[in-house]
């Protein structure tokens, strides 16, 4: 990974915008970060730090130091940083979170932390971007949601916060974390950085494969015991044999054994099927003979029984003869004389008809019916006649009924205009009232209007009074918590006097020590290795303990922590301070109390004002309503006006028509006393008329149908050949006679034809009496069933023990192709898991593993190993060969799960040691040399993370002049293979070797600024 530039604005102490360029800063390959212990330098990689990751570089840092506490309200604090890594050329830009002035009011409101990710296509779109001159089509926006832009920074670095802060960026207090880390801790870190992941998953794909090929081993001999018992089962073996085999079954060798007793199985299974066929086609040739013998003599008995009923029918129809020919004439006869018959009856009843009609008409007429069609038409003319005139008077008749109503609705109709009138002079009246009511109204809802007028200013006061609440409220939570901070500040006040004032009394009296310490080794004679003088008339001496310089740094160092925890506490009462300064301005200086009434207040004003813009649309909408019923009142009067000269009219033209019909009903009555009466009496005369007319047309039609049924009772009997009225009436038989004639002639012909029928066959016509035994045929029959049965019931038994044997062999030859195939698939399978095991063994340092080391912790340490190596060689350098770092060794057992410790040893006692037992400037070079090991290791490979930017954020003060040249001097040759180191110092004699720096000065207003020099 390599920065390329970076724009920073309100970080720590730098309130406006700030601008570094890496690439120009890092030209060969070592820049420097300095100026004062307080001014700012970590906050620069803060911000480096706080661009990609969103969180501050050291581990136990908070975040609140990363805003800065002299940025205005409304300046914003941001990062936007350049940036390369293998995965291509990146932007991203940041804001943390922060309060801000509201957009609408007073008062303060959050500000929520963004992020914005971008790739570029080119180094040439890259650099256009940072000089201000981006294009669209050469950056591709990547994600701007906060945790997707977190996922995208770990993959496209290689590394999480913690791993970059452990090799990339090594903040105050995190440097030596990766040298004294623990094994598993470390094997993450390198796992990632080298990008070895790959083997772990590797791992665990041979773990699922193993595991995969034992279950498939497991299920395949499961499947072989299940094939073996559906084949036991199939050859209907006994318990003892399916025991026995399934113990073969497991033993070695004994899968051989099991497969040949099956085969044997199967074969006798497929011989006692051949067997039982052949048995089978034996008992079937003897059902077929059976069957024959006992059809021939079911024929037989059939023909004996044929010829008896035959003989029988002829005997019946001879004795029948007579009479069955006596009915056939008498049949014949009845038929013959049924038209004559029936003549007979027509003219008799046609002949009463006559009779009856005649005697209906008067007396007069009854004699002559000559005079009868003059007298038809006479009638039908009266009755045509008076009918007309009636009719012409129904609808005068209709009129005259109608009359006494139509007056009385006459009058009815002049009172409704009468009221109608009335009606209508009391809508005009009120109407000429309505515009008086309306001016009333309009009045009331122009108040109304005027009271709720002022809603908009009641909810921005009430908006505004809330805000101003909030800021209050906020204002005294702050202020609380700074009380809080009080006894706090006090106590690492006084422990930072106390740290203090312990080292300097340590370092006292380490001086006084050290003069007593040289006074011990003064002798008489001996020249004073300080003054050179012979005599030592008055050595030193002193009674206190000696300090060491291991006291002297564990001094140094609490001092140094009891110093930062009272800068912490005051940067973080500072942050308080502002933000209730912020709050209280933002609150216009009032109290909670005082906030909280004006919030009151203003909500009363709001609800007054809302209760009159309530009122004001529900006068509105009474205005309305008003305004829509007197148009309805108008439109009603209007209608009314219309509607009573309509009916003024209607009055007129119904008196008329009344007049004019009372008229024409007179006219009608002539001589009667109503129309009605009048048309009662034509129409009683056409009635009569019509009947007399009716009666005689009655009596003609009848007597000529007299006359024709007469002329017909002739023709009939001529056509049928009777003489006489009496010789057809004699020839009629009763309906009970005819149907014994006719069942007598059915039965005859249904014997005559059963008759034939039996004879048409040649077996029955063919036998004589002498053949005609029926008990014999009977027993001959009852002896062949017998003999059919059995051999139909041998043949049964035959056939299901054929297809017992049948299933059976079927059954266990598909069995054992079964269990063939389940034996196979198992031996495949076995042979298979067995190399998949072995293989896993290995791979994952299993029992079958020589090494016992898994993949992915041997690539690791390997690469380990190389990286203490290139650190050794650093080292040797830094700390002039007396320290060198070795792995640690196995444990117990000879199994290594992890093998990452990491051990000292110091070449000038031969003694092994605990990186934790470093002293503090040995700490600083042996972490350098480890991280610039670890630098060249992963940049030499290929696939793992590139890291091209180193920042180191501490330890250079605690180097003599001596080991501070040669780690310049070894850091310096980091710049020959293209990598860049930030150092982060106040040591004085770097700035005389590092001329490309950046110079952080501190302000008197107590913000801080940069000087670049490259």
């Amino acid at each position: 990974m390599r920065l390329h530039h970076m724009t920073f604005a309100g970080i720590g102490p730098f309130r406006g915008e700030h601008r570094i360029d890496f690439t120009a800063l890092g030209a060969s390959g070592l820049f420097l970060l300095e100026g004062p212990t307080g001014s700012g330098k970590s906050s620069i990689i803060d911000a480096v730090v706080f661009g990609l990751y969103g969180q501050v570089a050291g581990a136990a840092s908070s975040q609140e130091r990363l805003r800065s506490h002299f940025a205005g309200a409304d300046e914003p604090s941001a990062v936007d940083l350049f940036f390369e890594t293998t995965s291509g050329l990146f932007r991203i830009t940041r804001t943390p979170r922060y309060l801000r002035p509201k957009r609408r009011g007073d008062g303060l409101t959050q500000q929520n932390a963004t992020a914005k990710l971008f790739r570029y296509t080119s180094e040439d779109a890259l650099r256009a971007a940072i000089a201000g001159e981006e294009s669209a089509g050469a950056v591709q926006p990547v994600s701007v949601r906060i945790d997707e832009v977190g996922a995208e920074i770990n993959r496209i670095v290689g590394l999480t916060h913690e791993q970059f802060t452990q090799t990339v960026v090594l903040p105050q207090g995190e440097f030596a974390r990766f040298l004294r880390a623990k094994s598993e801790d470390r094997k993450d870190v390198l796992e990632k950085v080298f990008g070895t992941r790959l083997f772990t998953t590797i791992e665990k794909q041979f773990i699922d494969l193993r595991r995969d090929a034992r279950a498939a081993a497991e299920a395949s001999q499961q499947a072989l015991a299940q094939a073996l018992e559906r084949f036991l089962e199939a050859s209907s073996a006994d318990a003892d044999t399916r025991a026995e085999a399934h113990q073969e079954l497991t033993a070695p060798g004994g899968l051989t054994t099991v497969l040949t007793d099956a085969a044997a199985a199967t074969a006798a299974a497929r011989t006692a099927h051949e067997d039982a066929a052949a048995r089978t086609e034996k008992a079937r040739t003897g059902v077929t003979t059976a069957e024959k013998a006992t059809e021939a003599a079911t024929r037989h008995l059939q023909a004996v029984q044929g010829r008896q009923e035959a003989d029988g029918i002829a005997a019946h129809l001879e004795r029948t003869r007579e009479a069955s020919d006596l009915a056939a004439r008498q049949l014949a006869a009845h038929e013959r004389a049924e038209r004559p018959f029936y003549a007979l009856q027509a003219r008799a009843r046609a002949e009463r008809d006559a009779d009856a009609t005649r005697l209906a008409l008067p007396k007069d007429d009854q004699e002559t019916p000559q005079q009868w069609p003059d007298l038809i038409a006479h009638h039908d003319t009266t009755a045509s006649t008076a009918a007309a005139a009636a009719a012409e008077l129904a609808t005068v008749a209709q009129l005259e009924t109608g009359l006494p109503k139509r007056l009385t609705d006459l009058e009815r109709q002049r009172d409704a205009v009468t009221t109608s009138e009335a009606r209508l002079t009391e809508q005009k009246a009120a109407l000429q009232q309505r515009p008086t009511q309306r001016d009333d109204l309009a009045d009331r809802v122009k108040e109304a209007a005027e009271q709720s007028r002022d809603l908009a200013g009641a909810q921005a006061t009430l908006e505004t009074s809330q805000e101003r609440q909030e800021s209050a409220r906020l204002a005294a939570a702050t202020a609380e918590k700074i009380q809080q901070l009080a006894g706090p500040i006090r106590d690492a006040h006084t422990a930072a006097a106390q740290a203090v004032e312990t080292e300097r009394a340590l370092r006292q009296q380490r001086i006084d020590s050290m003069a007593a310490e040289l006074a011990t080794s003064l002798t008489d004679g001996d020249p004073c290795p300080v003054c050179g003088a012979a005599e030592h008339p008055s050595p030193a001496t002193s009674d206190q303990p000696f300090v060491t310089d291991e006291q002297i740094e564990e001094a140094e160092g609490a001092r140094s922590v009891a110093e930062k925890r009272l800068s912490d506490l005051n940067e973080k009462k500072a942050a308080l301070e502002s933000t209730r300064a912020a709050a209280h301005t933002a609150a216009g200086e009032r109290s909670v109390e005082t906030a909280a009434a004006e919030v009151a207040a203003a909500e009363q004003k709001l609800a007054d004002v809302r209760t009159a813009e309530q009122r004001h649309a529900d006068l509105e909408n009474s205005l309305a309503a008003f305004d829509e019923e007197t148009q309805r009142l108008t439109t009603a009067a209007h209608q009314a006006e219309t509607a009573l000269s309509a009916a003024r009219t209607r009055v007129e033209e119904t008196a008329h028509a009344i007049q004019r019909d009372q008229t024409a009903v007179a006219e009608a009555r002539a001589d009667a006393d109503t129309v009605a009466e009048r048309r009662t009496r034509l129409s009683n005369r056409a009635k009569t008329a019509a009947e007399a007319g009716k009666r005689l047309r009655a009596a003609q039609d009848a007597r000529q149908r007299w006359l024709t049924a007469a002329e017909t009772v002739t023709d009939e009997m001529q056509t049928a050949g009777f003489t006489s009225e009496e010789d057809v009436t004699a020839a009629r038989i009763s309906e009970e006679t005819r149907a014994q004639h006719r069942q007598v002639q059915t039965q005859r012909a249904t014997a005559q034809a059963k008759l034939t029928d039996l004879l048409a066959d040649e077996a029955v016509a063919a036998l004589t009496l002498a053949e005609t035994s029926l008990e014999d045929a009977e027993c001959a029959v009852t002896a062949a069933r017998e003999q059919q049965a059995a051999a139909r019931a041998a043949l049964e038994e035959k056939q299901r023990q054929l297809s017992l044997a049948e299933r059976a062999a079927t059954a266990t030859a598909a069995a054992l192709t079964s269990l063939e195939q389940a034996a196979q698939k198992h031996r495949d399978t076995s042979a298979t898991a067995e190399e998949k095991r072995a293989l896993a063994e290995v791979i994952t340092g299993g029992s079958g593993s020589s090494a016992r080391l898994p993949l992915s912790t041997y690539v690791v340490i390997k690469r380990f190993e190389a990286v203490v190596d290139a650190a050794n060689a650093r080292l040797s350098v830094l700390s002039g060969t007396d320290l060198e770092l070795e792995l640690g060794e196995p444990a117990a057992g000879g199994t290594k799960k992890i093998g990452l410790d990491l051990e000292v040893v110091d070449r000038r006692t031969d003694q092994r040691r605990s990186p934790a037992s470093l002293s503090g400037g040995e700490t600083f070079f042996v972490s350098l040399a480890l991280a610039l090991g670890l630098a060249d290791i992963v940049t030499a490979e290929s696939g793992g993370v590139q890291m091209n930017t180193l920042f180191i954020d501490e330890g250079f003060g605690s180097l003599d002049p001596e080991k501070l040249d040669s780690v310049i001097a070894e850091i310096r040759a980091l710049g020959n293979a293209g990598r860049t180191v930030g150092i982060v110092s106040h040591v004085a004699e770097l700035k005389q070797q590092i001329p490309e720096k950046i110079h952080v000065r501190r302000r008197s207003d107590g913000t801080s600024t940069l000087d670049i020099t490259v």
